[in-house]
């Protein structure tokens, strides 16, 4: 399971927009603290014709003279380059979307299992009853996600289901890089959802919440990268 301290910095990368005040960087204790200010901005439209973000720093940069800022966002399938200024560093993940690299099929039963725990308390968190249930609509899901990406080819199918655990991860880190992950797990809390006839637990804007389920061995290095370029960049 993932550190805390490792989830909260996670987490983080979820926002559209990472930015920091400027203000000086301090020592405690050994590590150093960076001041943020974490904005996530929704569109329902293309809004670079109306706010650019050069325009958004330049407002921004009247109040706060010192302001510096990452933007982090999402390729969304596309061919994207970074851009890294004295003041703003504009950045896309590799891959589809940030969910692409911790939505897999065993991080719904954990999910599952300590939603329990925390709400019922612990002696729910091995409900085996409802880890079942999740397990075996994340099956279902997967499954159909599967033979959609092999085209039917159902010997392709079973190849990849009977392959080593190694290798599958190696496949499905493949697979989901375009794909968007966050739709999946949609589609798993709503199948949840309707059979347990309860609310959805859990929908795209708390996915991150799910983080702290992965494996620190599986976390993949471009998240450490990213990591690396917040405090790289905003403690200069």
């Amino acid at each position: 399971m993932v550190s805390a301290r490792l989830t909260k910095a996670l987490a983080g990368l979820a926002v559209a927009l990472l930015f920091a005040a400027g203000a000086p960087a301090t020592r405690a204790q050994g590590d150093r603290r960076i001041e943020i200010f974490d904005a996530h901005l929704h569109y329902n439209q293309e809004p670079n014709p109306f706010y650019s973000l050069d325009k958004v720093l330049y407002a921004i940069r009247s109040v706060v003279p010192n302001f510096r800022g990452i933007a982090i966002f999402d390729n969304d399938g596309q061919s994207r380059n970074d851009e890294r200024q004295n003041e703003l560093a504009t950045v896309y993940w590799k891959k589809y979307e940030l969910e692409c690299y911790f939505v897999t099929p065993k991080i719904f039963e954990s999910y599952v299992s300590d939603y329990y725990a925390q709400s019922f308390g612990e002696l729910f968190r091995s409900s085996t009853e409802q880890v079942r249930i999740v397990r075996e609509i994340v099956q279902g899901r997967l499954e159909r996600f599967l033979k959609e990406f092999f085209h039917g080819n159902i010997k392709a199918y079973e190849e990849y289901q009977s392959a080593s655990p190694e290798l599958r991860r190696v496949v499905w880190d493949t697979i989901t890089a375009n794909r968007k992950m966050s739709q999946f797990a949609d589609d798993v809390f709503r199948d949840y959802a309707e059979h347990a006839k309860q609310p959805i637990l859990l929908s795209k804007g708390g996915y991150y919440q799910m983080i702290r389920f992965l494996d620190p061995e599986s976390v993949n290095p471009e998240i450490v990268e990213k990591l690396d370029l917040i405090v790289q960049y905003l403690a200069e």
